[in-house]
């Protein structure tokens, strides 16, 4: 893997940390985080519907976690630097995704090298490919 790729993948980690960061404080306030459709969250009700490609909230589609920035934990939601995922999934392209399942939280991105998606599994384990279940999704 070249320097450059190894540099973007750091970027990629550091930016779905500084997201959760946000999150964290938005579920300490609200008691919740929203779910990416029909969100029942305090302060999301009617203003977040992420849902864009297979449930899940794509950067690259449309506002991507709006609710942070209305809300002021973000002054502006950063997204991936290619990001031009269409459809969650798609091979070769590539975005930050956001899910709140029943099961918990599920941040993360598509990794340059290989093609395979990076999830959020907890803010103190780091990177995995699992839920976060310390988030209420609601």
């Amino acid at each position: 893997m070249n320097i450059k790729k190894k540099q973007e993948m750091q970027n990629a980690k550091q930016i779905c940390k500084h997201i959760v960061k946000a999150l964290v404080a938005y579920q300490a306030d609200h008691r919740c985080i929203p779910r990416t459709s029909g969100t029942v969250c305090p302060g999301a009700i009617g203003e977040y519907v992420g849902f864009d490609s297979g449930g899940w909230d794509l950067s690259s589609i449309g506002d991507f976690l709006p609710f942070l920035v209305s809300k002021g934990y973000l002054a502006k939601v950063p997204v991936d630097p290619i990001n031009n995922m269409t459809t969650y999934g798609e091979t070769g392209k590539y975005a930050y995704k956001y899910f709140c399942y029943d099961t918990g939280l599920n941040l993360g991105y598509w990794k340059e090298v290989g093609g395979w998606s990076m999830v959020l599994a907890n803010i103190n384990s780091g990177l995995g490919n699992s839920a976060d279940n310390s988030f209420i999704c609601k």
